[in-house]
């Protein structure tokens, strides 16, 4: 067989798809009270993980965007790197 492998924006794309039904299923079993005590801790525990981990990969991206300004900022030598 034959299949077209998708490329990255593709896979991107799908796994931003299925990361925002994961959490609207996580959210429906946490505020579901007909569920275990456990089910509705651990889906709140796993939505905050994810949301402490996006913050720290912004604050990350964040530092990289700042540090290239800063260093677009550099001077040239004349090998093409920059004097740091």
């Amino acid at each position: 067989m034959n299949r077209v492998q998708p490329n990255k924006e593709q896979t991107r794309v799908l796994l931003q798809r299925a990361s925002i039904k994961a959490i609207r299923r996580l959210m429906k079993l946490m505020e579901d009270e007909e569920v275990s005590e456990s089910v509705r801790c651990n889906a709140a525990r796993s939505i905050l993980e994810l949301h402490f981990r996006n913050c720290e990969f912004a604050d990350i991206e964040e530092s990289i965007a700042e540090l290239r300004r800063l260093l677009s900022d550099l001077p040239a030598t004349k090998k093409g790197l920059r004097v740091v």
